[in-house]
């Protein structure tokens, strides 16, 4: 398992390189500039080809990462004057600008994508059927069982989790009425809450539900996922 780990990291970090270098490779050749090489991996080679722009395309042994080779990019380089025009120094700032920032901004466009997908296999979230009653809670002692479903607290209908524990949490120490759902009957408990950390609390788990989000909840998760990504990731720095 662990070596697995080890493994689907490496990947993982391979495909990040590897996208990134692709967003370079775009931009440079949208750009008009010459792409000497664009290879995946490293070490030997394990095989190669030749475009006929002249780029050289190819696989390498050990494969995590890789790298675009554009003319000019080394400033110690030799142009051969027929090529000069081609060259990444000889070519506007916007143009060398948006080649740089490609491989970012790729990077961004990959994780966008890659995250609608898994989103789009179905989230997981809490609802309000009981899958478990701690035990010398408020829950247990009034009776509340697993399956139980709660349909409202002091008769406002509550439809999700977050909503019946900021009803729940706000009341420590009170007696709440809850409506719960059991075997297709409506009964209706009273417990008295406990208080922990200074909020209500009633003793329950919630049981969570497969759902798929809507194509436009899709794309908006998406990009809210991949920015906290990324605004986490800055404040390490």
């Amino acid at each position: 398992m662990i070596i697995l780990q080890y493994l689907l990291a490496i990947l993982g970090l391979s495909l990040i390189i590897v996208v990134h270098e692709f967003g370079h490779f775009i931009f440079a050749r949208a750009g008009g500039m010459y792409i000497h090489e664009f290879f995946i991996g490293f070490g030997p080679r394990l095989f190669k080809f030749k475009s006929k722009a002249g780029t050289v395309y190819g696989l390498k042994a050990i494969p995590v990462g890789g790298y675009v080779k554009v003319m000019g990019m080394d400033r110690n380089e030799e142009i051969p004057k027929e090529k000069e025009g081609m060259s990444y120094q000889n070519k506007p700032f916007f143009k060398k600008f948006l080649t740089i920032f490609a491989g970012a901004g790729f990077n961004v466009i990959f994780a966008i994508i890659l995250i609608g997908v898994f989103l789009s296999m179905g989230i997981y979230e809490p609802g309000t059927t009981i899958e478990y009653v701690q035990p010398e809670t408020p829950a247990e002692i009034f009776g509340l069982q697993i399956g139980d479903k709660v349909i409202a607290v002091n008769g406002r209908r509550v439809a999700t989790w977050d909503e019946f524990a900021s009803m729940t949490q706000e009341r420590p120490g009170e007696e709440v009425a809850y409506t719960i759902l059991r075997d297709g009957r409506e009964i209706e408990v009273r417990p008295v809450l406990d208080t922990v950390e200074g909020q209500g609390y009633l003793g329950i788990s919630p049981e969570y539900i497969k759902t798929h989000l809507r194509f436009p909840e899709l794309v908006k998760e998406s990009f809210v996922m991949t920015w906290d990504i990324i605004s986490n990731y800055v404040k390490l720095f």
